[in-house]
């Protein structure tokens, strides 16, 4: 039981500094209740438990609440005072430090408050019980569910008997998209001014929510019949609220390919504290993306865009006949594409030792855009308002473009790395073998915001919820009022989610749209962010590339140059995709969204765009920012000032 909730007349004799403090943590998804303590660094849970118990007990015989009846701790509560508060002071002394007091309700608390993974089947993982495959229905509503999909696999023709879907519960209700409708203003009404206004000739035009949510929606007394997975949801929305007028927005990041579990909840508990300190409420995205767990999810489970059913038997054939099929498809695509991909790989070698004997194609298009936009060098991030006065011609485009550094050539231990011959022996295993993995991380990179359950004939709409977690969120976020702002962050193949976000979600206040070495196409990207930025003429879109020739180097220098140098966007441009067109290739790449920027944005939004380049490093102290596809998450990427390549910052992670 809180403080807050006890009677008046207790509360009342304690000292006021102290009732915040009395807020003790519990369970957070169990009771609605998020953690109300956060101990600063150095104070173990001993002493953590020893002052809460002690303040508890503060001139009153109750704990966390409850009066004590026992008589003999009753007696001379009031002369245990001094001790009690001796008690305390050992505990601090021994603890090193003093617990800070939060001047909000909840505060960040648990990491539960700031994290949601999703699993491969689109189901949420808690990082406190280790659990990776829950399923928050209960064993009857599970067997319904399974008899409607038996029933509509055995006769197509048979129309779905709704009844046998378990109804939404109160809490779904609570999370579906909200429905809107455009309202106009006058001139003179102050709605004008809001972001997400449209101006129009006689005033503006909001999207308003018919039937939007407050931050009392999520209080204690939201509804109970909430399952765990929207439990959870809930106090994320809590904790939120309760800190709402100590940040400037939301900040969703997203990770890429190629993160483990581990690693993505570690970076979550790394740097949430100092998001929230820089004025930001973190909410970090995380998802099944590990290198050998999307191979295996490639031979065993992922097929033609679907997970395979659980072997029976009738099914023990395909478990057999299958993954050694598709094993000899990919040696066969290997040995196909060889001439292929060891001719593509020569030639993105040689692109690499850049004004000593070969020009690409890449450079040559880039070096042709780039005369467009600047009589001489791209202007550098760090010089004032983005503009080199000597350089920039009377009417520059009206997208930002800037670079950090220069361009560098090779040295002498990278030029003998290229020169490794084996690389053209292993370039086309790279395709044929990292092709399939490529497709599974594609596939669970969509089960982030709709179960495939969703795809087997009956939707949420007709009962069954098949929403994610974070697509639960997302609903919340765009009905909330106050809107709150969201900055979304998408690093790698975390900006193909967030395309997605966008598509969907077209009701988030999304104030900032922040892509680092984004996997995603141009052509996606493009389709994404064009409406976001027009709904919203304050939106900003930062597209962050590292330096193109890093870009190129990248590789491990273990293997010794034994695999194709570059980074995963080159793969996936040179190995991994099917590129039919320019604005297929990957908008993380320095030389293809430059050469694409101008024609992909049209003029009404090219001024909310800014595209950022990292200098070249080389043997140099200056602090040039990320120097390979992996580095973005070593700064402080959730800054304006980073996406702006003006002021880097290393995070206090590193």
């Amino acid at each position: 039981m809180r403080a807050s909730a006890l009677p008046a007349r207790h509360a009342a004799r304690r000292p006021k500094q102290l009732q915040s403090w009395l807020q003790l943590p519990t369970k957070p998804y169990a009771t609605g209740m998020a953690p109300h303590m956060t101990p600063e660094s150095g104070v173990s849970f001993l002493s953590h438990l020893t002052v809460v118990r002690g303040l508890a007990n503060w001139k009153r015989p109750s704990i966390y609440g409850q009066h004590i009846k026992n008589s003999n701790l009753v007696s001379g509560v009031r002369g245990e005072t001094m001790r009690q508060l001796a008690l305390v002071l050992c505990a601090l002394a021994l603890g090193g430090c003093a617990i800070k007091p939060i001047d909000s309700q909840y505060g960040l608390g648990d990491i539960r408050n700031n994290l949601l993974y999703i699993n491969s089947s689109g189901n949420l993982y808690d990082p406190e019980t280790g659990t990776d495959k829950l399923n928050f229905r209960s064993p009857e509503e599970e067997e319904k569910i399974i008899a409607a999909a038996k029933a509509l696999n055995d006769d197509h023709e048979k129309p779905l008997d709704q009844s046998s879907i378990p109804p939404p519960t109160q809490a779904s209700r609570l999370f579906s998209k909200g429905r809107r409708e455009v309202k106009k203003f006058s001139k003179t009404d102050e709605t004008c001014d809001s972001p997400g206004a449209v101006i129009t000739s006689e005033g503006c035009e909001v999207r308003v929510s018919l039937d939007p949510l407050s931050c009392a929606s999520f209080s204690p007394a939201s509804p109970l019949d909430a399952t765990e997975e929207e439990a959870y949801v809930m106090n994320i929305l809590r904790t939120y609220c309760a800190n709402a007028h100590r940040v400037k927005d939301i900040t969703i990041f997203i990770h890429g390919g190629l993160n483990i579990r581990a690693k993505a909840i570690n970076r979550a508990s790394d740097l949430r504290d100092e998001i929230f300190n820089d004025g930001h409420y973190p909410i970090f995205v995380g998802w099944r993306s590990g290198p050998w767990a999307n191979l295996a999810a490639h031979y065993f489970i992922d097929h033609y865009g679907q997970a395979a059913h659980r072997p029976t038997l009738t099914k023990v054939p395909e478990f057999i006949v299958v993954p050694p099929a598709i094993f000899v498809e990919d040696a066969f695509r290997a040995i196909g594409k060889a001439p292929r991909a060891a001719w593509t790989t020569f030639q993105q070698q040689r692109t690499i030792p850049t004004g000593y004997f070969f020009t690409s194609t890449e450079e040559q298009g880039y070096e042709s855009v780039r005369a467009n936009y600047y009589e001489g060098p791209v202007p550098r991030c760090d010089h004032g308002e983005f503009e080199d006065k000597d350089s920039n011609p009377p009417n520059p485009p009206l997208f930002t473009m800037c670079k950090r550094g220069n361009d560098a050539g090779v040295t002498v231990g990278q030029s003998l790395l290229l020169a490794n011959p084996i690389k053209w022996v292993t370039a086309p295993l790279i395709d044929g073998f990292g092709t399939g993995m490529w497709t599974s991380m594609k596939r669970r990179a969509d089960i982030l915001l709709q179960r495939e359950e969703s795809y087997y004939g009956y939707s949420s709409q007709g009962g069954g919820n098949y929403n994610t977690a974070l697509t639960k969120l997302l609903n919340a976020l765009e009905r909330l009022e106050p809107s709150p702002e969201v900055t979304l962050v998408g690093h790698s193949m975390g900006s193909i989610v967030a395309n997605t976000i966008q598509t969907q979600n077209g009701d988030l206040n999304v104030k900032n749209v922040v892509y680092m070495g984004a996997a995603a196409s141009v052509k996606d990207v493009a389709n994404a962010v064009i409406p976001t930025l027009r709904r919203n003429p304050e939106a900003r879109f930062y597209n962050l590339s590292i330096d193109p020739y890093r870009e190129l180097l990248e590789t491990k220098a273990w293997l010794l140059g034994t695999i194709p140098n570059g980074s995963l966007l080159n793969w996936i441009d040179l190995y991994f995709e099917q590129v039919s067109a320019f604005t297929d290739r990957t908008a993380g790449s320095w030389w293809n969204i430059t050469r694409a920027a101008e024609t992909v944005f049209p003029p009404d939004v090219q001024k909310q765009i800014f595209l950022t380049a990292f200098g070249y490093q080389g043997s140099s102290e200056i602090q040039q920012g990320p120097q390979n596809h992996g580095d973005f998450g070593d700064y402080k990427w959730w800054e304006q000032k980073f996406w702006e390549g003006k002021d880097i910052g290393l995070s206090q992670r590193q």
